[in-house]
Parts: structure tokens; sequence; C-alpha cells
């Protein structure tokens, strides 16, 4: 949380979280929600696109917004094995978050039916 000099604590007043939680996301450790996806995009005067699409610890003169009228938005990374394993980064990470909802709807379904299982007893 270097850019415009905030640490952790400044930042964390802004999106209405704890430091430790920015920690998490400044360190991959977790990903925010939306509404605060919307806050830190708004803070810095990015898309949501930008914010989610580009890695912020590359240098900056490695990462640039295509200008093609045809390619507006399109972020690049200079060489295409530095996108393939971004690209390969995110779809991991997607692959987790999937993994996960799965497992609470399933952990959901159980917790319904035994539910209703009890109410069935009485």
């Amino acid at each position: 949380m270097k850019k415009n000099k905030l640490n952790q604590d400044e930042m964390g007043k802004i999106l209405g979280k704890g430091r430790s939680m920015v920690g998490y996301y400044a360190n991959g450790k977790s990903n925010p929600d939306p509404n605060t996806i919307v806050k830190i995009a708004n803070y810095f005067g990015i898309t949501i696109d930008e914010l989610i699409l580009t890695n912020l610890r590359k240098p900056k003169d490695y990462t640039f917004i295509a200008r093609n009228p045809a390619q507006e938005g399109t972020i690049m990374y200079g060489d295409p094995e530095s996108e393939i394993r971004h690209l390969n980064e995110k779809v991991h990470l997607l692959r987790k978050q999937i993994e996960d909802l799965q497992e609470h709807v399933s952990t959901q379904n159980m917790l319904i039916r035994e539910l209703k299982k009890a109410e069935r007893k009485k």
C-alpha cells in the first residue's frame, strides 16, 4: 500500500477494514469483497478491470494499457510468457474460489438436510 504513501492502517480506514485485513489483501492471502474492490478502484482513480487485471507489483514501465480503440482496456505485460503466467495464476485462484464455494454449498445443503430431519422428528 505504498502508492500515494499510504500505510495499511490508513488504507484500512479508507476501506472500513482493519490493518490486518488490508495486509491479507496486499499479500494475496485474502480477496476483497466486491464493495471493497469498488472502493479501492475509486480511491486510486482506476477502473475495476485495471485493479483486478493489472499485477501492481510489476514495474510500472513494464505494464501498460493498450490504447488501440479495438483493444481499449486490454492489459498487456510485455511478453507472452508473462501474460500466460499471469493468466494461469488467475485461473488457479478462480479454481480455488470455486472449490471453496462448492464446499460451502455442500456444507449448507448438509445442514439444511439435518434441520429438515430434526423438524420431521418433532
